[in-house]
């Protein structure tokens, strides 16, 4: 069974909230993978793309969790949903359906996605993760 901490939210400049917790056995810090995939390429919509640089840099895949899973308790669940929607809501205030699953990854896997990406949602998520700027995304031109 999984488990989380509460954590802190970091806002982005646009007010979007990116909910930094701990989960799972390893107490490493995570965050939602859509919120992540919003940060770097501003993706309104699930669109893959934070799961297939994952996947080209070898890094370690996020977690899915469903509801009515095994694997998570529903109290958990709930909690990470009420979160997730939170993210959700500030990108449509009108209302997406609620979510089904929820992937969430290593806040390490994310930062390491935003050097090799080096653009402006990067830097701007770095800098929200407390996280010094490398020298690739310094010298990256802004898109």
């Amino acid at each position: 069974m999984e488990s989380t901490t509460q954590g802190q939210v970091l806002k982005l400049a646009n007010g979007v909230p990116i909910h930094i917790f701990k989960f799972g056995g390893d107490n490493e810090d995570c965050c939602f993978g859509r919120a992540a995939e919003y940060a770097i390429w501003r993706a309104e919509r699930h669109t893959g793309g934070l799961n297939k640089a994952i996947d080209r840099a070898g890094l370690s895949k996020p977690t899915c969790l469903k509801k009515g899973s095994a694997s998570v308790a529903p109290e958990l669940f709930d909690s990470l949903l009420h979160d997730f929607i939170q993210f959700q809501t500030a990108l449509d205030p009108l209302g997406s359906r609620p979510p089904t699953m929820i992937s969430i990854c290593k806040v390490q896997t994310v930062v390491e996605i935003c050097i090799l990406q080096a653009g402006t949602g990067s830097k701007e998520l770095l800098q929200a993760l407390s996280v010094p700027l490398p020298e690739v995304c310094r010298l990256s031109p802004s898109h």
